[in-house]
């Protein structure tokens, strides 16, 4: 396995299905680092009629970093696996 150091990007996007935050976290700590300037969220339905992408969002508001740093992207369908994708 190689490993390259992180490079500056427009961008840096996150892949939803990281019930716990650390998907969201490694990204805000690398917008923290300069590394990009905003960082967006896939989102699929979570629970309670909320999306993971929005309930990411106040997960990392409410440690710290700036709201604006984020944004959601809602998945077009309700899916919540890939496997119809693949097949």
């Amino acid at each position: 396995m190689q490993s390259e150091q992180p490079v500056k990007a427009d961008l840096i996007f996150v892949l939803a299905g990281d019930q716990n935050g650390l998907r969201a976290l490694q990204a805000a700590k690398l917008a923290l680092d300069g590394l990009a300037g905003k960082v967006v969220l896939s989102s699929t339905p979570a629970c309670y009629g909320r999306h993971e992408g929005e309930l990411a969002i106040e997960f990392l508001t409410r440690r710290g970093y700036p709201r604006e740093w984020f944004e959601e992207l809602r998945h077009l369908y309700d899916v919540l696996s890939c496997a119809p994708e693949v097949l």
